[in-house]
């Protein structure tokens, strides 16, 4: 027997107190499948399943593979189907009504009033599967996610949803993101205190970032002059909040788990975008949208931490440069398990 919902596991909170807290464990109704079970996590297609849809051959994705496991370049003729098809990816996401619209139509317009519709389902579930004031307050922070990741310092921050004090808009709010991250409406990044294995030991609970999981609904939230300028080239737009968005998407639907580091002061200051566990080492990762190659924090966190790999996602081929800095296409982070270095030892 099979069964599937979109809010499997989810727990439906009566209220919520004012230290963001369930009342009581008797007002919660948890939509948990009993008895013995398997569960599977299904998510929307990643890169590699709509290259599938659009037409590509197993073949060529086969070289793509082995250009990134090898560091060899792919070559300009590759370069462009990839990245044209990567530019669709992020207007038209992974939602399977979405991407059979685009395959059937080409028609971006048409697409959008799929993912507008989509978007609606999202709200009727927030309204559904919450009560009282905490289906405003789900959607309020539901609705500011695109806002947060359009600024430099893309930490979410609860004060910019309702422009209370920190502490204040904190309390009010961590259970309804609580709610969203496991309605697997986000991909949650975490704040690291320091860049050591194991990575989840030194994780900062209260410090994250919010990507949304599916890019192409992201687009459809920032509006149809977003849409034009990624279309355009323009992927710098948004403070770049696009492309580190869909690299992080692509981490998730691989399978890995992301951290970030942030240290605003002193000789150690730094910021780096993801960090990940990539096979038996750690990877620090750079999403770079714009032309501007410098980097300085991933430049030196190698000199400041035990970080193996430095990896750099940006409009170029792959190559590693002299200071050891791995250099892919934005593309490639959908195939990030081919990076990882063999594992002679047996299967964790």
């Amino acid at each position: 027997m099979i069964a599937s919902g979109s809010m499997l596991g989810v727990d439906i909170p009566k209220d919520i107190d004012d230290e963001g807290s369930w009342k009581s464990e008797n007002d919660i109704e948890p939509l948990e499948p009993t008895g013995y079970d398997e569960q599977i996590t299904m998510y929307a297609l990643d890169f590699e399943e709509f290259c599938w849809a659009n037409g590509i051959k197993e073949s060529e994705i086969s070289k793509l593979r082995e250009s990134i496991r090898e560091k060899k370049e792919i070559g300009p003729a590759f370069m462009d189907v990839f990245s044209r098809l990567f530019r669709d990816f992020m207007l038209v996401g992974g939602m399977p009504e979405a991407v059979q619209t685009f395959i059937d139509t080409k028609d971006y317009a048409l697409v959008g009033k799929v993912q507008r519709n989509l978007l609606e389902s999202c709200y009727r579930d927030i309204d559904r599967y919450n009560r009282s004031i905490n289906r405003v307050k789900v959607l309020d922070c539901f609705k500011n996610i695109p806002a947060q990741l359009s600024n430099s310092n893309k930490k979410f921050m609860f004060s910019r949803v309702d422009g209370g004090k920190s502490r204040n808009s904190a309390l009010k709010y961590k259970g309804n993101m609580l709610w969203i991250e496991g309605a697997g409406y986000g991909n949650f990044v975490y704040s690291l205190n320091s860049i050591e294995k194991s990575l989840r030991g030194h994780e900062v609970r209260d410090q994250f970032k919010v990507y949304l999981s599916d890019t192409g609904m992201l687009m459809e939230m920032y509006g149809r002059q977003a849409k034009q300028d990624l279309y355009s080239g323009n992927v710098e737009l948004n403070s770049g909040a696009i492309m580190e968005n869909v690299v992080a998407e692509n981490l998730m639907k691989s399978g890995f788990h992301m951290w970030y580091y942030r240290k605003n002061n002193g000789p150690g200051m730094m910021e780096i975008d993801m960090i990940i566990e990539l096979g038996n080492d750690v990877a620090a990762i750079e999403v770079k949208s714009g032309k501007k190659r410098d980097a300085p924090s991933i430049s030196k966190v190698d000199k400041i931490f035990r970080v193996k790999r430095r990896i750099k996602f940006e409009r170029s081929d792959i190559y590693v440069s002299e200071d050891g800095i791995e250099h892919y296409p934005l593309f490639a982070s959908a195939f990030v398990k081919e990076m990882e270095d063999v594992w002679d030892g047996p299967a964790f």
